[in-house]
């Protein structure tokens, strides 16, 4: 074919030159493709030699004016191409025979189908019916991972609930085209219930109605009823919360067959049916004892209670331990001594109750002291004894008016009124007691205190005198029993000394009236 056209166009080259040297009006063309499947277009180029004018005719009752036109063969066959060259002095012509071949056209087959639906519930059968065109076969993909190749026409059934593209691929011996429907299967189910009651104080029994549908597709029934109980399968149940609280139930209905599910859910309002909040008590079956030493808490509340938070400290305030059940019971490993809280709760409110050093683990001393005298008028000295007995690494006295001491023995003056509350702390490597004593200092006597006159004593001995209710007693015994020089010892209750007169007794009363506020007759009760 190259060799050919290689000698067209050196003819055409050639006649051209010639005729472009004589002048003469010589007419030619070419064509290309001149071979093809139809429809075919063909591009001619005009080779003609001092034409001004062209006149084409395609052989299949086309024609054109143009110098270099293409044409479009429609229909298979073979062509002869005339082309007529013309000038202002004359005409040629060039026809070539049988120079276009059209061959039959290879048609592609035009894939279509339809569906007898197109959405639906689960389980969905669907017949797909074939529209094409010049097929010769078909292959079905149903976008379900199911496909057919044996049918012009299937019909399939969906199983699961979802969106399909269904392709239908149509095939002949030119190639194959495509043609897609969408298929939308629907999951029928619904779930759905009623309670009854939907509220109420707690304990609160609530019976459940399922409704959902359709009741047919239905063969499984799951409810949580949302307080962390067992779920249940029955299809209408009835459940007890217990608790106040806002629980969430969810019911949900299943097709096991097709794999499909829906749910729903609905509130239960469980209000309290306390009144009050619980008041926090609790024991130990154990508060002391070498370690380890094993300790089981009991609670003693009263009230509803619906939490329990145990806590432990040591003697440091840091929390060593926390529990929240009822009654607990710890294993103390290390000696010292330990405070217990117990916190309880419900839906009203809580309370707390705390037993500072309330167990001790191991040998802490066993603390006292003594205290002479507790009372007394300012300024009034107390001589303070430490008789603790165990072993004692530390000790503090605190006198409580900013004065303290380490020693065994001190003695303390107060010089102002008041009371004071004196704290002796003891301590060795399990821990730290501690006790108090309270010491009451009087304002001084503003009223001056007579001088008797000295008299020769009588005999008191056994006599008693009574104030008025305030207490005080004035007691007189025998002068042999008291002192060299005849005097009379009375005592004061208040101070706890022996005062000493030298005249009756009346004497001292007006002084103790004039002094601490006594009113009333004094009597000889003997």
């Amino acid at each position: 074919m190259k060799v050919n056209l290689l000698v067209l166009f050196c003819a055409i080259a050639c006649l051209t030159l010639v005729s472009a040297v004589s002048g003469a009006l010589v007419a030619e063309f070419s064509g290309s493709p001149t071979e093809g499947s139809a429809p075919l277009t063909v591009t001619f180029i005009d080779a003609s030699v001092n034409a001004t004018s062209w006149s084409w005719d395609f052989g299949d009752e086309e024609i054109s004016n143009e110098q270099s036109p293409s044409h479009t063969y429609s229909t298979a066959g073979i062509y002869t191409v005339a082309l007529t060259a013309t000038n202002d002095n004359e005409s040629d012509a060039e026809s070539k025979s049988s120079y276009i071949t059209v061959n039959e056209a290879e048609i592609l087959p035009i894939a279509g189908f339809t569906a007898s639906v197109t959405s639906g519930n689960i389980p969905l059968s669907v017949s797909f019916t074939d529209e094409s065109e010049h097929a010769t076969s078909w292959s079905w993909d149903f976008g379900d991972g199911s496909t057919s190749s044996l049918d012009q026409n299937t019909t399939h059934v969906f199983t699961t609930n979802g969106t399909f593209t269904v392709t239908l691929t149509a095939t002949n011996e030119n190639g194959s085209t495509q043609e897609t429907v969408t298929i939308t299967v629907i999951n029928p189910l619904e779930s759905s219930f009623t309670s009854s009651p939907i509220s109420g104080p707690a304990p609160l029994n609530v019976t459940f109605t399922d409704g959902s549908t359709p009741s047919a597709y239905i063969d499984t029934y799951s409810w949580n009823f949302g307080d962390g109980s067992a779920t249940s399968s029955e299809q209408n149940p009835i459940h007890n919360f217990t608790t106040a609280n806002t629980y969430s139930v969810t019911l949900v209905v299943s097709n096991t067959t097709y794999g499909i599910s829906d749910s729903y859910t609905g509130p239960i309002v469980v209000s309290s049916s306390v009144t009050a909040a619980p008041v926090a008590a609790f024991s130990a079956n154990e508060t002391s004892g070498p370690a380890p030493l094993a300790v089981l808490f009991t609670d003693e509340s009263t009230g509803t209670v619906e939490g329990w938070t145990w806590e432990i400290y040591d003697s440091d305030d840091s929390e060593i331990e926390s529990a929240y059940t009822e009654n607990f019971t710890y294993l103390f490993e290390d000696e010292g001594i330990y405070t217990i809280t117990l916190i309880v709760s419900n839906d009203i409110g809580s309370n707390t109750t705390t037993k500072t050093d309330y167990i001790t683990v191991g040998d802490v001393p066993s603390i006292s002291f003594t205290a002479t005298p507790m009372s007394g008028y300012a300024p009034l000295s107390v001589a303070f004894n430490d008789t603790s007995t165990g072993n004692i690494t530390t000790r503090l006295w605190d006198l409580d008016d900013g004065k303290t001491s380490s020693s065994q023995k001190i003695t303390h003056t107060f010089s102002s009124a008041g009371t004071y509350t004196v704290k002796l702390s003891v301590s060795n490597d399990v821990g730290t007691v501690n006790a108090t004593k309270t010491i009451t200092v009087l304002s001084p006597s503003a009223t001056p205190i007579p001088t008797p006159v000295p008299t020769p004593a009588p005999t008191y001995a056994g006599t008693s005198y009574d104030a008025d209710a305030t207490g005080l007693t004035a007691v007189a015994v025998n002068v042999s029993e008291s002192s060299d020089d005849g005097g009379i010892l009375f005592h004061n209750p208040l101070t706890e000394e022996i005062w000493k007169f030298y005249s009756f007794y009346l004497e001292y009363m007006k002084y103790l009236k004039g002094t601490v506020g006594i009113t009333g007759e004094v009597s000889n009760s003997s």
